[in-house]
């Protein structure tokens, strides 16, 4: 038997502790959430918040948490956190109704009234499509059809008749579409569900510039609390889309990632 040398012996306990402090996080994780709900129901918003703010940075994360968080920051008059968190709720529990509820309110106290651009009519009635089914019915498809794939090849090599040989193929053929469409649609399905990538601005006012310089020509302003899609950077400085399709640069430290 090899002996562990010290070194080792050092690194093993370090991951051994590292192993016990995270499940002493994931342990005390639902007593700190019903103690910052306590805080919540009693109106105790700052303790509420912080309660709520030190099981995220313990690294737990959930639909309900980033919920409640953002309930904390509307009761505290803080509109931007308030519209991230139920942001980054809504990647998680996207179908929750007092979610939806919730930002439907908030968005009224958001100063600028956005009206998206439609999408072209194929592209509605794709998502459409694809918000009707769902991602595990196509996923077992997918799976099914690339084993019948596999088998259909199989076949195709070993057996000996000619005839056979060619239904073979059409299957193969048929099940090679089936599986392209199908994957085609779970990969719709996670873009639809996950979005791009969007940000949110927090001070009060800013101003969107045509390039990423003070220097550049002021193009529009922009208020704390509208959902903005992030799209490249430069320096200090990044790109931003809003939903009527206006583009322009603002600082990155005015806008916080969802």
């Amino acid at each position: 038997m090899k002996n562990i040398s010290p070194y080792n012996s050092i690194i093993i306990t370090v991951c051994i502790f590292l192993c016990f402090v995270g499940t002493t996080y994931a342990q005390n994780s639902p007593g700190l959430f019903a103690e910052g709900n306590q805080y919540y129901r009693n109106g105790n918003y700052e303790e509420a918040l912080q309660t709520y703010l030190n099981i995220m940075q313990s690294g737990y994360e959930s639909g309900a948490l980033y919920y409640n968080i953002g309930n904390t920051y509307y009761k505290l008059q803080k509109t931007g956190k308030a519209v991230l968190f139920y942001q980054r709720a809504k990647r998680l529990i996207p179908d929750d109704e007092d979610l939806n509820a919730n930002i439907q309110i908030l968005s009224l106290l958001v100063t600028d009234k956005i009206t998206p651009l439609p999408d072209v009519f194929y592209i509605r009635y794709w998502k459409q499509f694809c918000i009707m089914t769902t991602s595990a019915g196509w996923k077992a498809v997918l799976i099914a059809a690339w084993l019948a794939t596999a088998l259909c090849a199989i076949g195709f090599f070993f057996t000996p008749y000619p005839g056979l040989r060619r239904i073979i193929k059409i299957f193969f053929i048929t099940c090679i579409i089936i599986t392209g469409i199908s994957a085609f649609v779970i990969y719709s399905n996670h873009r639809i569900e996950t979005g791009s990538l969007s940000g949110v601005i927090m001070p009060p006012e800013i101003n969107v510039f045509s390039s990423p310089s003070n220097t550049g020509t002021e193009l529009f302003k922009l208020h704390e609390g509208t959902l903005v899609e992030l799209k490249r950077t430069s320096g200090d400085w990044i790109e931003i889309r809003i939903a009527d399709g206006k583009v322009g640069w603002i600082r990155s430290t005015d806008v916080e990632k969802v």
